[in-house]
């Protein structure tokens, strides 16, 4: 599985792994974390329903970071489940 055009993923949840800082994506696919923590560098775990969900690590030089594209693969496991239709 692939998605051949680029898009953003609105709602996307970002954690700072081990950390309980979190947010969500918005409509274009941007996100804001404030991390006031001494590490110089974080991993953010990145999630979204129907995709793998993907670690990138990010060196903390700048109050402002801009992380790039991300690739995410779909998780065909994921899109396999039941559904429930109740009338």
């Amino acid at each position: 599985y692939s998605i051949e055009e680029e898009s953003n993923l609105p709602g996307a949840i970002i954690n700072i792994k081990g950390t309980q800082i979190a947010g969500k994506t918005d409509v274009d696919g941007k996100f804001q974390l404030t991390y006031t923590g001494e590490k110089e560098n974080i991993i953010l775990v990145i999630s979204y329903i129907g995709f793998a969900t993907i670690e990138k690590e990010i060196a903390l030089q700048q109050p402002t970071i801009d992380i790039g594209k991300v690739n995410m693969t779909i998780d065909a496991t994921e899109l396999m489940g039941e559904v429930c239709i109740i009338y």
